[in-house]
């Protein structure tokens, strides 16, 4: 199997969850992102790692760090293995200087854990290929042609905050990203308004 290393870019608030994200992970060979939804633990320990912050306690991710690393085990990288019925699958790679062995773990949790360590995060090029889209292209069908879904492209900006969250909802529903972060853009455009 083929690994592309992908990079976490941004973390959107997601609406059809009261604490639903979506995290997007850039591939920059091929510019494609990949959006995963993730909780809002898992974002707020994403976000705490990207920007090399600690609370008073150790969160969970820390935690499991801090006993990793008690045992003398590294973690070497993360891979995302494969997408099945919505759901992303990753292994975590974890040696003690001899052996590297497999640890099954949710995307979140090993993109959180990978940001700590500063290891890899590859994804499979197959998921990437399903799952991802064209960062140039948001709005646009695989085709190229400008999509209207259902007159809602284009027109970002005139509606309301209740009919962009409706919009945002059907959008995440129907696993249309490129659009539900558009949305998502112009939904924090009218917060700081």
């Amino acid at each position: 199997m083929k690994y592309i290393e992908v990079y976490p870019m941004e973390i959107l608030q997601g609406m059809t969850a009261e604490e639903s994200y979506i995290l997007m992970l850039m591939e920059p060979r091929s510019n494609k992102n990949v959006p995963i939804l993730i909780g809002n633990a898992e974002a707020q320990s994403i976000i705490m790692a990207q920007e090399e912050l600690q609370g008073q306690r150790p969160s969970t991710h820390e935690l499991m760090q801090h006993t990793m690393e008690a045992f003398a085990l590294t973690l070497k990288e993360v891979t995302i293995e494969r997408f099945v019925e919505g759901v992303f699958y990753a292994l975590l790679h974890v040696s003690d200087g001899f052996y590297e062995k497999q640890v099954d773990s949710r995307s979140s949790d090993a993109i959180a854990l990978a940001l700590r360590w500063r290891c890899p995060i590859r994804m499979s090029e197959a998921v990437i290929q399903e799952v991802g889209f064209d960062a140039d292209e948001k709005g646009e069908s695989r085709n190229g042609e400008r999509e209207e879904k259902g007159g809602k492209q284009g027109n970002l900006g005139k509606e309301s905050r209740e009919e962009l969250e409706r919009m945002l909802h059907e959008c995440e529903e129907n696993e249309e990203y490129e659009l539900a972060e558009e949305i998502a853009k112009r939904l924090k455009a009218l917060g700081e308004e």
